[in-house]
């Protein structure tokens, strides 16, 4: 593995994230939320062209999981102003797919934010 390889990976492992209050009519469980955005952030991979460049963002997303847990959609509420972070978050929301199911017995959306920093 290359040091860039490497870098990236290491970086890949920083991204955090932040979990921020769903609309009330379409809240999920507290704990099915965390569970969700983490397995969005374990599959964050930073950026090239953003690491090249030194920049960071912060990317809400709206993540939209079925009744046994497929990926049904996967939105950005609010940009980092950074597309390569924005595409990366979207990508790895797709990546970590399947989640655990929710409870509810229908569509349950997921809010929250995906921060890359380094």
């Amino acid at each position: 593995m290359t040091s860039l390889a490497k870098a990236l990976k290491l970086f890949a492992l920083s991204a955090a994230l932040v979990a921020v209050p769903a609309l009330a009519d379409e809240a999920a469980p507290a704990g099915y939320t965390h569970d969700v955005l983490t397995k969005v952030a374990e599959h964050a991979v930073y950026p090239h062209t953003a690491l090249s460049t030194a920049q960071e963002g912060v990317v809400t997303v709206a993540v939209t999981v079925d009744k046994v847990g497929n990926l049904e959609g996967i939105n950005v509420l609010n940009s980092s102003g950074v597309p390569s972070i924005d595409l990366a978050a979207i990508q790895a929301a797709k990546d970590a797919a399947p989640y655990p199911a929710p409870t509810a017995a229908t569509d349950t959306v997921v809010k929250g934010k995906i921060r890359f920093s380094l």
